[in-house]
């Protein structure tokens, strides 16, 4: 069996465990129950190629982690044997539509990882299924088809069937593709616990997902048992984003509060280390927003201020002190055409928010985590183009070349084909028309590795001229920054420029005490060819630059005399 759909299958039932008026009946003894309303909503065309309608899809069961662990480290290791220990002891059950029959679920299976399958009927209703080497079993009612993988749950499915074992019927709202809830317990509030929201004890969890027009919305409620004691001290200590203010407008926002370590780590990757050591004693909660010029707003406490403004000034053109409410703002540029608050921040510790973008590059999306009344976690957000992307992701996965094709690939006799034999011979005779046998080896290879660049170059013309020009416009933009007295950084460029082109740039801007403005650009190179190609035409810009270690290097030293 391939180990490259076995992995498949496991991130799937993985994917379904942890992700995430109809009634469910499932085992009083679960720990969780997942709907899905209908797998094909979500998937989209994916799944039309199999030719089969899967519907709602249910599973229940218990958090053990312990399957999970050995999953992961079977896919990592590429161990098939381990990934199939493992499944067999999935405390976890699945319940489809009865009207799949046994078979039509294991040819379905069989055809997706390219195999055959084993069924053997152990009674009427239960089924043992054999695909390769995986083995699960069936227990069929008239209201559901069951799925187990291990012996134990499949004895816990027989036991509520003949009501031995008691069950509970589990309300799904009607507007949700995807429900989950957690009974008991709270997987994800014990996570986020242990990461410094430690204030009440994370007792269970329910997420609710829909989607609409290839855009997800998901709601995830996380319930606590808070102390009325710990509640005083929320209110005392904790800071949220609803005081703050924001640019009109603006393709992304960014927010948190000084109790987030997420904070500290994205504010160092902008702004200067004596700005981060801020965060912890002289902000307590900040909003980032803008496009091409930042926007900040900020609580900050007064014995601060002057070190803060010290800090930013290198950054911000403007900076304003609202003295009585603690707050500042600060903003690149003349002037922000509106300042304003977000209904969203309310009692919100952490906020984003990214504008979707017509080239693709960068999803839509928002993401809200607020504090409830009772000192619980409401986590909300959507994501668009999510189906488009998601196909993509299973896709490229599942069309991964296995281990097998590059073993035949690379195989010692893959050249001995009757197609390539044919081409070689073809290739000889016109070698043998074209160049006398006054040519030596040297220059037969000499002009033969000339032509090979020349085409390698010709295939990457359309990349060469429009990194080229990206570049020269990256310089442009950051020398008006530096004479304009601003320290430019990567944040405004993320919706100017694509992911493909950023990820290789980077650049450090800096301004003397004498007023001499400093700046270094390193640009990653695919390779060599296209690095003299791209030089070549920055040049025609008036832009000189140099190759180092596989990097192309621009330098520019801007005295005081001619700033702007």
């Amino acid at each position: 069996m391939k180990i490259i759909r076995i992995s498949w299958v496991c991130l799937m039932v993985a994917a379904l465990w942890f992700s995430t008026v109809l009634g469910v009946k499932i085992p009083e003894n679960s720990d969780f129950v997942l709907h899905i309303a209908s797998i094909e909503k979500m998937l989209g065309d994916f799944l039309a190629d199999y030719n089969t309608e899967i519907g709602s899809i249910t599973l229940f069961g218990k958090d053990s982690l312990g399957g999970t662990f050995e999953i992961l480290m079977g896919i990592a290791e590429e161990d098939e044997e381990t990934l199939i220990k493992a499944l067999s002891k999935l405390p976890i059950s699945i319940t489809i539509d009865p009207k799949f029959s046994e078979d039509i679920l294991a040819k379905s299976l069989a055809d997706m990882l390219e195999t055959s399958y084993i069924i053997t009927n152990i009674s009427k209703e239960e089924k043992k299924i054999q695909i390769d080497k995986f083995t699960f079993y069936t227990l069929r009612s008239k209201d559901a088809l069951y799925i187990t993988f291990s012996e134990t749950q499949k004895r816990m499915i027989a036991d509520m069937q003949n009501g031995k074992l008691k069950t509970v019927d589990v309300q799904i709202p009607a507007d949700v593709d995807i429900y989950y809830k957690n009974f008991g317990t709270s997987p994800i509030g014990n996570l986020l616990y242990l990461f410094g929201d430690f204030y009440g004890r994370p007792t269970s969890e329910e997420l609710k997902v829909s989607f609409n027009d290839d855009r997800l919305y998901f709601e995830l409620s996380i319930t606590k048992n808070v102390s009325e004691y710990e509640k005083n001290l929320l209110k005392e200590s904790e800071f949220y984003l609803s005081e703050l203010n924001y640019a009109e407008n603006s393709k992304l926002m960014f927010g948190a509060t000084k109790g987030l370590p997420l904070l500290s780590l994205i504010i160092s990757q902008e702004f200067p280390e004596e700005f981060t050591k801020l965060l912890s004693n002289g902000i307590d909660s900040i909003l980032i927003s803008g496009d091409s010029d930042l926007f900040i707003s900020a609580k900050y406490r007064i014995e601060y201020e002057k070190v803060i403004e010290s800090t930013l000034r290198e950054y911000f053109q403007s900076i304003e002190f609202d003295r009585t409410n603690s707050i500042l703002n600060a903003w690149q540029g003349e002037e922000v055409k509106s300042k304003t608050k977000r209904a969203e921040l309310e009692n919100s510790l952490m906020y984003l928010y990214m504008s979707e973008q017509e080239d693709m590059e960068f999803v839509g999306i928002t993401f809200n985590v607020q504090r409830s009344s009772e000192g619980g976690l409401i986590i909300t957000g959507s994501v668009s183009n999510f189906k488009t992307y998601l196909e993509k992701i299973l896709f490229d996965f599942l069309n991964e070349p296995t281990e097998e094709y590059y073993d035949e690939y690379e195989s010692e006799d893959w050249w001995e084909d009757e197609e390539w034999e044919e081409s070689e011979e073809y290739t000889e005779e016109e070698y043998e028309e074209e160049y006398t046998e006054e040519c030596t080896t040297e220059e037969i290879e000499e002009e033969t590795y000339e032509e090979e660049t020349y085409e390698e170059e010709v295939f990457d013309e359309e990349y060469v001229y429009s990194t080229a020009e990206n570049l020269a416009n990256v310089v442009d933009y950051l020398i008006e920054k530096l004479n304009s007295g601003l320290i430019p950084t990567q944040w405004a460029l993320q919706y100017d420029y694509p992911y493909s082109f950023l990820n290789r740039l980077e650049f450090f801007p800096a301004i003397g005490k004498d007023g001499t403005k400093y700046l270094t650009i390193v640009f990653e190179l695919p390779s060599e060819e296209i690095g003299e190609a791209i030089i070549s035409i920055l040049e025609e810009y008036g832009i000189s630059a140099w190759m180092a270690y596989g990097k192309l290097i621009i330098n520019y030293v801007i005295q005081k005399e001619y700033a702007q």
